[in-house]
């Protein structure tokens, strides 16, 4: 159970369930729960490392993240291990496309979507910043599936 401090009486209190999470909540909760199905660290996750093993744990932070977050690819580049915003955008769509013809991929990203959660901040944002050149038939697919 996650206890908060109440701003009424300054005493920590149960986190009411259905209270949305901060961003900074839903990223950890993110990293947690993928380093824990890849069975990584934050710190492997954050190397300059180019390892099927290691790249793979990251995009799907990366993916996670943008699909859930209003950060900026530049933001959760930085966040995970100081990479470029391309590096960011490169990896969402690799996620996007294994989601759409993995189904071991598809199922591991509905569920973790579902198990942590997570709702799209804002779908038209998604389909306009960080899917850009993407067909958005692809995107809207690949959404639907997801979530």
């Amino acid at each position: 159970m996650e206890y908060v401090i109440c701003y009424h009486c300054g005493k920590h209190v149960h986190k009411p369930m259905d209270a949305p999470l901060s961003v900074e909540e839903t990223i950890n909760r993110i990293e947690d729960a993928v380093c824990d199905y890849y069975n990584v660290t934050m710190d492997m996750v954050r190397m300059k490392c180019r390892k099927r093993h290691i790249v793979e744990p990251r995009q799907v932070m990366m993916y996670l993240i943008k699909l859930s977050t209003n950060k900026t690819l530049e933001h959760i580049g930085e966040h995970l291990g100081g990479k470029d915003h391309t590096t960011v955008l490169h990896g969402c769509r690799t996620i996007l496309n294994l989601v759409e013809t993995q189904h071991n991929m598809r199922e591991y990203i509905k569920s973790t979507i579902s198990y942590l959660s997570l709702t799209p901040h804002d779908k038209s944002l998604v389909h306009s910043e960080l899917f850009k050149g993407i067909i958005s038939k692809k995107v809207d697919k690949a959404l639907s599936l997801a979530v």
